[in-house]
């Protein structure tokens, strides 16, 4: 099972904007001074997206460190644990500099869920195929999330997390593809 951050979600994400004034209420991500606005729906589902997906590709890519024997995948994988965490402390600072806390995820949401644990229960032979197919996935899913935020983003603190990721998950999904390419 792969993940998909729906379509619907990055089109609610752009359209949001529009309705940024109206939205003042949610727990995950909220102003921490009443002089700082609240942040509209818009950042909420980007932080959210972005957090779950950061999580996603190290919790799954440290499985993959666990099980794969493919250098090729191995690496990958390490690249993925500290790339991802990396972006998460970007996404930590950016939350910080917007003067808005957030309420970083400390499990898979049930959709990452659901494709980490068909990761857990593949074969040693058929692992590294859906690792590479599921990483190839959340990527996709990643890079219109942070492209439509870059774009139309209302914190500029994030929409500048979200710029300077995009080429940075561009690599990813390049290196993904040869991988797959290799192991035909």
């Amino acid at each position: 099972m792969l993940v998909r951050i729906k379509p619907a979600l990055v089109a609610v994400a752009v359209a949001a904007a529009a309705l940024s004034a109206c939205d003042r209420e949610r727990p995950s991500v909220q102003a921490q001074t009443a002089a700082t606005p609240a942040p509209s729906l818009m950042s909420r589902q980007y932080f959210e997206a972005a957090a779950n997906g950061d999580l996603f590709e190290v919790r799954s890519s440290e499985l993959a460190l666990q099980r794969t024997r493919n250098a090729q995948v191995r690496r990958f994988a390490q690249m993925m644990v500290d790339d991802h965490s990396a972006n998460s402390r970007a996404l930590e600072q950016a939350v910080g500099e917007a003067g808005l806390s957030a309420r970083f995820p400390s499990q898979l949401d049930d959709a990452h869920m659901a494709t980490y644990r068909d990761l857990e229960g593949a074969s040693p032979r058929a692992f590294d195929a859906r690792y590479v197919d599921a990483q190839r996935q959340a990527h996709q899913d990643a890079l219109a999330l942070n492209r439509a935020y870059a774009q139309n983003g209302d914190v500029p603190a994030l929409r500048r997390t979200a710029t300077a990721a995009v080429p940075v998950i561009e690599r990813h999904i390049r290196m993904l593809d040869q991988i797959r390419l290799a192991r035909r």
